[in-house]
């Protein structure tokens, strides 16, 4: 670790944030604990629905620090407090539910709330201006559909293995570093040809397993037993929501461009106004993706604690 990430590490440790929450926080603010910066443009607009006192955001840099924060202020007494963290991997393998004072994700992270059709369906309405109705608007959805449904089955027995590794590790108390998942990128696996898609690599699991580093060895038949056990869940629960998201943004980019200059059906031209990215995608989409109810009866029930 350099001498700038120790610093960045100790000004983030959980009684140093906590130390700075003491100082600062004034008696009329709502204080809110987020795991990334990135999380703020999802939650906040979400919380000002509800909280009209003056809002002081706090990035944790970690699930673990905002959980560590958590309980230190819960031992303090403080009120108005929000916290918030994804589900992610830790669904499967922690066995203590997490505390009650910590808004913790329906699905595996927020970016599952936003790569939705639903959401993709508003941006064509809204934006892109072509109208159910229209056949631009159908192919778009049939094009997108197929897309996701052949990334689907390629990340579920991927996430099962990265689950195995996991629970592999839980059980042992290896000293081996957990799985990088940011290490794979769906596109290893998954072309785009204009608006469609194909697939690039033979053995997924293979190439997943090999860029995400694991160490850990692993029968085929417990990635099997893994992937049987949780066959049941969503996509929305058991997939990473960076990798959905990615397939989401792609997607719309193509298709936006693919049909630029053709006539809606109340005869005007489209025009992509806009560049969608990885990076700003929270604020375009803005919106035009769903609260799950859960989220605003948590912030409901924390400010007016």
């Amino acid at each position: 670790m350099s001498y700038v990430d120790n610093l960045r590490a100790r000004r983030n440790s959980p009684k140093a944030i906590f130390h700075r929450f003491k100082l600062e926080r004034q008696p009329e603010e709502t204080c809110v604990f987020l795991e990334g910066a990135d999380d703020a443009e999802y939650y906040m607009p979400a919380i000002r629905q509800f909280v009209a006192s003056p809002i002081r955001l706090y990035v944790c840099d970690g699930k673990e620090t905002v959980l560590s924060v958590s309980n230190l202020i819960a031992e303090a007494g403080a009120d108005r407090c929000l916290f918030f963290v994804d589900a992610d991997l830790d669904r499967f393998i922690q066995e203590k539910p997490l505390p009650k004072a910590v808004y913790v994700t329906d699905g595996y992270s927020i970016e599952n709330e936003v790569a939705a059709r639903e959401t993709l369906e508003r941006f064509l309405q809204e934006v892109v201006q072509v109208e159910p109705a229209e056949d631009l608007f159908q192919k778009a959805i049939e094009a997108f559909e197929c897309g996701w449904h052949k990334l689907r089955r390629v990340l579920r027995p991927c996430m099962a293995a990265a689950i195995a590794i996991r629970q592999k590790l839980t059980d042992s108390s290896s000293e081996y570093q957990k799985p990088v998942l940011s290490n794979f990128s769906p596109s290893d696996v998954l072309a785009f040809d204009g608006v469609h898609t194909k697939l690039s690599h033979a053995r997924v699991v293979k190439h997943f397993m090999g860029k995400i580093k694991n160490e850990v060895e692993l029968e085929p038949s417990t990635i099997l037993n893994v992937f049987r056990r949780v066959r049941k869940e969503s996509d929305k629960v058991l997939i990473r929501g960076k990798y959905l998201l990615w397939y989401f943004v792609e997607f719309l980019k193509r298709y936006w461009e693919s049909i630029k200059g053709k006539q809606n059906a109340h005869g005007r031209k489209i025009k992509v106004r806009l560049q969608i990215t990885a990076d700003n995608c929270f604020s375009v989409l803005g919106g035009r993706y769903t609260y799950p109810a859960s989220l605003t009866a948590y912030i409901r029930s924390r400010v007016a604690a």
